[in-house]
């Protein structure tokens, strides 16, 4: 950032040294190295005049980011204001008769789970399963369903899992 500070000076500079650099050459032709001298500071200039383009560009770019950062944050803390007040309201609507009847009528309503005697307990906000079902899977289906519903703090599964009886051979003689 510094050298863009004095461009005049730099392009000044680097058309000395051309010239200086042509004129140890020992070339008779003054006219030739004046003319490629001009040549390189027109190029030198260019240079610098398009780094300065670039640089000015991507400055403009970055704060317009920024600025679209700093929206998005705002968004951001506005919706999870909303979120709280919503799970606010949520937590005082939520008694555990409440939450009991959603929570027995989605575990009901689940074609997987409704074969199954799952019975629901809450209290305090605290769903406590219990039943029995084949797999692993299932259990954890239920549990994620009592989880789910709005209002609830935690879930506490005491649901079996059958496990198929497994044969065991008769003793060799």
């Amino acid at each position: 950032m510094r050298c863009f500070q004095y461009p005049n000076r730099l392009i000044a500079l680097s058309g000395l040294v051309a010239v200086l650099s042509l004129a140890g050459c020992g070339s008779d032709d003054d006219q030739a190295q004046l003319e490629a001298a001009q040549k390189s500071l027109v190029a030198a200039s260019q240079a610098v005049s398009d780094a300065r383009a670039v640089v000015e560009e991507r400055e403009a770019q970055a704060e317009a980011a920024d600025e679209e950062l700093q929206v998005a944050k705002r968004e951001l803390r506005q919706a999870e204001i909303e979120l709280g007040k919503i799970e606010t309201s949520i937590d005082a609507r939520a008694t555990d008769t409440v939450l009991f009847r959603i929570i027995q009528r989605a575990l009901l309503e689940d074609e997987d789970l409704e074969k199954f005697a799952i019975a629901a307990q809450v209290e305090d906000g605290v769903v406590y399963l219990r039943g029995r079902v084949p797999d692993a899977e299932l259990q954890q289906r239920a549990v994620d369903i009592a989880g789910d519903a709005p209002g609830v703090i935690g879930v506490e599964s005491s649901i079996a899992v059958d496990t198929p009886a497994v044969a065991t051979p008769p003793p060799t003689q």
